[in-house]
């Protein structure tokens, strides 16, 4: 070898030495404050046998530290699991600690270093516990370990910059304990493993206080990171999205984050529960080997537990959390991180018997699930709890409007085989580090009218179904979606299948963080969580290859499937409960309430409309351009309107999408709601008890009366609701996705579709507020000149409300100061015409009109004024 290849071996080799310190900045200890690599070096389980002549045997052992290891680094991981109504597990943020000897005390401190700014700037201490010391030896002290942490650090793992409710300040929300004591203490591998049994403090929503019983699994190790760990840093949340670690803080002022990931050079091994029935054990595999698509063969292993002893959460396992619960509402993952790296030192599924067999009976027979409440998802309620479960994935959601008709036990239990396969994919991919994508589903090549067509072909022939050239159903880019459960079950099937490729988001996403590829310009679109208030178009469980295909096709398909609904209601409230602890009611007992039911499910045309507003933006425009540049914005909104304008037209224009409710709907649904009543199919099944049920004739009787006020409050309810969204009031995508504020009122768009919103707004006054019913008022009217005149006044097909909230549909602005000039005039000429009905107003003496007239007058005055507003 030359001389000048030596030197350029070595320069090359100091650059790559230079880049590895540069990529762990703030990751590895100072040599002083490393620990030894071997636990016992560190800590000692002692017996509470030792501390019987103390009068304190409720520990069952007690924590000894060996006083070298005093102003050590070690790494501080905690699990806490709530014990009611089923055990369930979150992860709490991991720490680098190191414990100190002062003034006859042991104190722990906080030494992550995330928040500091400098090395030789003030001294910084950040205290967590004080602990008493029961004994002193010459090597050691045996500390009060439970009675030191009365209070449990409640600040999650999983940090992401894009959280509003976050940031890189040190903080450290705590509950409060009210009795625990130490269950075990024992040496687990190179870790030191507690677990405190305890109660703690809560706060509810109505802000009073109770206490839950929990378990809380602390694990302390040496902190000694992996050499051949190279973290990445986050890119942020434009282009793709990845949980963080806290971020460090720099002494310019700005932070550096890096991404969760898992040491791509190292096998990564997940576990399944034993207690995992075996019919799904090889079903959970290939979920979680999904992933080896993109990684490799052998990137990820999966072993099968035997002993149901061996159960999540654990500190030195990864496991797939088999959970006897019907009950249950969601699946969630939940991970462990280094802190200052971001490498994943261990993760877990929850995944509960609810998304399998166990209630496939009762949702086949329902035709739609439930529609009077939300998923009822177990969370422990503490104020101020970040929760480390980086997914909560409700099945009732994904479920409530599955669209069944008469499937087959075996078709039923292939979808649900598919769809534990996307699920499990799912949660497996959020600990491998990526975020939720909810714009995944823009990458579909179908529209929602196409839908019940490809729902039925799945049902009937269990494979996933194709376009009709051949070309396979794509419903997202990606598994880390919110789909329908049909869409999540296509996917299953398809993903299942040897040979076949990861999906394009999912490909560029695990192949940025783990194999360095770079992220292309053409790529998936992509938002996250905190970005579903912000694009119209980030929305959950929607289908369909835009936001106008989805928001019209739910929409109409809401209103396709009340009866079914309403017929669900009736069953899990009188005779098969949604919850083993619900109580069965008699049926003329089960509440309808036409006004919850509307706000729940006439949601979607709201959305539509409100795309005509000014202040949208759409995800599926803007992502080619990220990150935007304020110069770009004018033809970025320029882009949207076009882009609108063409969806619209494509699924057949603005009037059509918007077409009022049938005059008989409420009959129509009356009918529906019937046939089903008298269908076997839907009328009798098996309970909870296994015991078969069914609806007498009295029953029945009552049910059909009971909707058919219902089906006429409904309609009308739903009137007002399309009324209200076409004037203009606000729609809120914060509301809509959880949050707590609304945005401001705004204006309409400039652009052709929003000249043609008038036109219909005046089709709809007309209808809605004109519109004659048979009968007539007759009348005598009094004139000032002492003359009298007979009369013959119109009475009207809809109720006042519904008139007054058809003539407030032009009181929202717009843009263009000139909008619906003519269309106002017009449905101003229409009312006057409609009053003079009643002779000139400047003749008749109104003080001595017949109340059915003057009532008459004031309705359509209001209508007049409320017009002129």
């Amino acid at each position: 070898m030359s001389t000048y290849q030596i030197l350029v071996l070595t320069v090359l080799s100091l650059f790559a030495f230079g880049c590895s310190k540069q990529a762990r900045l703030g990751i590895d200890p100072a040599s002083e404050r490393k620990a030894s690599s071997q636990i016992v070096d560190s800590f000692t389980s002692l017996p509470v046998s030792k501390f019987k002549e103390s009068g304190l045997a409720v520990d069952q052992a007690r924590v000894e530290i060996k006083k070298s290891a005093l102003e050590k680094e070690f790494l501080l991981s905690t699990n806490i699991i709530s014990q009611t109504p089923t055990p369930a597990f979150s992860s709490l943020q991991s720490r680098v600690v190191m414990f100190v000897l002062r003034d006859g005390k042991v104190y722990l401190l906080d030494v992550t270093g995330n928040n500091r700014v400098g090395l030789d700037n003030i001294p910084q201490t950040l205290l967590l516990a004080e602990f008493d010391i029961f004994s002193d030896k010459v090597d050691s002290l045996v500390i009060d370990f439970n009675t030191g942490m009365k209070k449990i650090f409640l600040a999650g793992d999983m940090f992401a910059s894009d959280d509003g409710n976050v940031d890189s300040n040190y903080k450290l929300p705590t509950a409060k304990i009210n009795l625990s004591y130490l269950e075990e203490v024992s040496l687990r591998g190179e870790a030191l493993f507690i677990r405190q049994i305890a109660q703690i403090e809560t706060e509810s929503e109505k802000r009073d206080i109770d206490s839950v019983p929990v378990e809380v699994r602390y694990q302390i190790k040496p902190y000694l990171p992996d050499a051949s760990f190279i973290p990445v840093k986050s890119p942020g949340f434009t282009k793709v999205g990845y949980f963080e670690a806290n971020p460090l803080l720099l002494k310019d002022g700005t932070t550096l984050l890096y991404a969760n990931k898992w040491n791509e050079k190292k096998t990564i091994v997940f576990s399944i529960s034993a207690n995992t029935p075996e019919k799904y054990r090889e079903l959970v595999k290939s979920g979680v080997l999904y992933w080896n698509k993109i990684l490799g063969a052998n990137a990820i292993r999966v072993k099968q537990l035997t002993d149901k002893a061996d159960t999540a959460p654990a500190f030195d396992k990864n496991i797939i959390q088999w959970v006897d619960y019907d009950g249950s509402g969601a699946a969630f993952a939940d991970m462990h991180i280094d802190p200052r790296s971001g490498e994943v030192t261990s993760a877990q599924v929850f995944f509960p018997s609810a998304f399998t067999e166990s209630l496939v009976p009762k949702r086949v027979r329902l035709n739609a699930t439930r529609v009077d409440s939300p998923a009822k998802v177990f969370r422990v309620g503490l104020k101020g709890f970040t929760s480390a479960r980086v997914c909560n994935r409700q099945i009732d959601k994904d479920l409530a409007n599955i669209d069944l008709s008469d499937v087959s036990a075996e078709a039923m239990d292939k979808a649900l085989r598919d769809y534990v396969y996307e699920v499990i994919a799912h949660e497996v991919g959020h600990v491998m580090g990526l975020r939720h994508n909810f714009a995944g589903s823009l990458a579909s090549n179908y529209d929602w009218d196409q839908r019940k067509d490809f729902v039925m072909d799945y049902y009937r022939t269990m494979k996933a179904p194709s376009l009709a050239d051949g070309t396979a159903v794509i419903t997202s880019s990606s598994v880390m979606e919110y789909s329908r459960f049909e869409e999540s079950s296509w996917n299953g099937d398809r993903m299942r299948r040897s040979g076949t490729s990861a999906l394009t988001y999912d490909e560029m996403a695990l192949g940025y963080l783990y194999l360095g590829k770079a992220l292309p310009e053409d790529r998936p679109i992509f938002c996250t969580d905190s970005q579903a208030d912000l694009y119209a178009d980030c929305s959950t469980s929607d289908a369909g290859r835009s936001i106008v295909s989805a928001a019209h096709g739910v929409y109409q398909f809401n209103l396709n499937t009340i009866a079914a609904r309403m017929l669900n209601l009736y069953i899990t409230k009188s005779k098969y409960a949604d919850d083993v602890l619900v109580s069965l009611v008699p049926v003329s007992e089960v509440d309808l309430n036409a006004k919850t039911f509307v706000k729940t499910y006439g949601n979607d045309f709201a959305k539509l409309i409100s795309l005509l507003k000014a202040d949208i933006k759409l995800i599926a425009v803007r992502s080619a351009a990220m990150p935007i540049l304020t110069p770009n914005l004018p033809a970025l909104r320029a882009n949207e309107k076009q882009y609108l304008q063409s969806e619209f037209n494509r699924l057949g224009g603005l009037e059509k999408l918007t077409e009022k409710l049938p005059a008989d709907f409420d009959l129509q649904m009356q009918t529906q709601f019937n046939q089903l009543l008298e269908d076997p199919f839907y009328n009798s099944g098996v309970g909870r008890d296994g015991q078969p049920y069914q609806f007498s004739p009295e029953e029945k009787q009552i049910m059909k009366n009971q909707f058919a006020l219902f089906s006429t409050e409904v309609m009308n309810e739903f009137i007002l609701n399309e009324l209200k969204a076409l004037s203009g009031e606000n729609f809120s995508f914060e509301q809509t996705y959880g949050q707590s504020f609304s945005e401001q009122k705004s204006k309409w768009d400039e652009s052709p579709l929003v000249d043609q919103l008038a036109t219909v707004q005046l089709k709809r006054f007309e209808f809605y507020g004109l519109s004659h019913a048979p009968l007539t008022i007759s009348t005598e009217v009094a004139l000032k000149d002492g003359s009298r005149t007979k009369v013959e006044l119109p009475t009207y097909l809809f109720s006042q409300n519904i008139r007054l909230a058809s003539a407030n549909l032009f009181l929202n602005t717009a843009l263009a100061i000139d909008w619906a000039y003519a269309e106002k005039q017009q449905a101003s000429d229409m009312i006057e015409n409609e009053i003079s009905i009643l002779g000139d107003e400047a003749k008749i003496d109104k003080a001595a009109l017949p109340k059915d007239a003057r009532r008459w007058l004031l309705f359509n005055k209001e209508i007049e004024s409320t017009l002129g507003n």
